[in-house]
């Protein structure tokens, strides 16, 4: 599993390695290159060992062809697969996921998914060529619901490995029209206290971003918007501090990631997986509270 990596696939680069994982696990090959809009596969060294694929537009996608080559079965590579694709449609905007399967219903079921009745199914995934032609009828039809609170979200996208800022920001941004590529790109470098100095903390600055999407100037002259927008990042600032102390990571984790020693701490305390999603649920919802005032 060490040398597993995940990665997007351009399909015409991969196809042919595709369509063989699939056909030697009897699994459909016909509409790989219409219908669908995102492939994620996982790589042992050069080899394709697993893959699973995304269709789909608004807010209904439809889950495609998990399958992983036999020698890396029960592995957990599945799951990775699986999470991965979850999170890719998190960040696309979808809502509900879909997926048809004759074999595997135990497994999704383990991974959260329900079995739903195939006609309550919304129409856009019903006209796909999955649906209307390729699986049979038998098949078993399930949903899985993603997360629609801001909080939740960005949660989500926090424990799946995007940094504080990112997490924080893209739920709004997506809601505002932002596209999820420039949201996620534009807050890269402002994680874990502007890239582990332990300056203002990154859910601080995702939530700074998302006032200003929404309120921020884009004529010199308005000072206004302008004046609005420092007003209402001076009430998080406030209500933030009132909450956790501080807005600054090094006083906030009592730790310093600028050196690896810090890093380490971080790592033995748990503070990533405790107290870094607390703060940004607390971003999100002040922030949150915030805007709808405004």
């Amino acid at each position: 599993m060490e040398n597993i990596r995940l990665k997007h696939l351009n399909f015409a680069q991969y196809q042919s390695e595709i369509t063989s994982l699939l056909t030697e696990n009897h699994l459909p090959v016909n509409d790989l290159d219409s219908g669908l809009r995102y492939f994620i596969g996982a790589f042992s060294d050069e080899k394709l060992t697993g893959f699973a694929a995304l269709e789909g537009t608004g807010d209904y996608g439809l889950f495609r062809s998990l399958v992983v080559s036999e020698e890396f079965r029960s592995s957990g590579i599945g799951k990775k697969i699986h999470d991965a694709l979850l999170t890719h449609s998190l960040v696309e905007g979808f809502k509900k996921l879909y997926l048809l399967t004759t074999t595997a219903d135990t497994y999704f079921a383990k991974q959260g998914w329900i079995v739903v009745q195939r006609d309550t199914v919304p129409d856009s995934i019903k006209k796909t060529e999955e649906f209307s032609s390729i699986c049979p009828s038998a098949a078993v039809c399930m949903e899985f619901n993603l997360p629609l609170e801001k909080q939740e979200i960005a949660g989500w996208l926090f424990k799946a490995g995007f940094n504080c800022a990112q997490s924080v920001f893209l739920p709004f941004a997506l809601e505002l029209g932002m596209k999820p590529e420039h949201a996620l790109k534009l807050t890269t470098g402002f994680g874990a206290g502007m890239v582990y100095r332990g300056e203002t903390c990154g859910a601080v600055t995702g939530a700074m971003m998302a006032i200003g999407l929404l309120y921020g100037r884009n004529v010199a002259a308005d000072t206004g918007a302008r004046d609005k927008t420092y007003d209402l990042i001076n009430r998080y600032y406030k209500d933030f501090k009132n909450i956790n102390g501080s807005i600054l990571c090094k006083e906030l984790l009592k730790v310093d990631l600028s050196t690896d020693e810090g890093k380490m701490e971080a790592n033995h305390k748990g503070l990533f997986e405790n107290l870094c999603p607390k703060l940004i649920r607390d971003s999100v919802i002040l922030s949150g509270e915030i805007l709808k005032k405004a």
